[in-house]
């Protein structure tokens, strides 16, 4: 995260290869390869969360909105075949439209995000 003044608000940057989304199902997660961080607009997927104080943190789209972050914790995402994953980081963005996963910190912590005939 970079700080535009000494004090100021944090801001992250998130891109969606879909404009103009309207209607993003909340129980979807997205694959992103330009967002620098994890983010959920539902606070039902976190094992632990911090909270964080309205208008400290916000999350900048590419179409010039702001959204604010409220928490960072780890997320439990179901799986198919009773399995789940686990996110440490992650954003708390109620505003946002689409839940997003960071391929990069995938990659970091060691997963492959294989993609074929259209599916991650």
């Amino acid at each position: 995260m970079a700080r535009t003044k000494k004090n100021g608000p944090r801001y992250l940057i998130c891109v969606i290869s879909k404009s103009l989304l309207a209607y993003c199902d909340e129980e979807a997660w997205w694959i992103d390869s330009a967002s620098s961080r994890h983010v959920t607009k539902s606070i039902n997927y976190f094992v632990d969360i911090k909270e964080l104080k309205t208008g400290d943190h916000k999350v900048y789209m590419g179409n010039n909105i702001y959204c604010d972050v409220l928490g960072i914790g780890t997320v439990k995402i179901p799986l198919p075949g009773e399995m789940n994953l686990l996110l440490t980081d992650v954003l708390f963005a109620p505003n946002m439209r689409c839940n997003l996963i960071f391929v990069s910190r995938l990659d970091d912590k060691g997963y492959e995000v294989k993609f074929r005939s259209g599916k991650v």
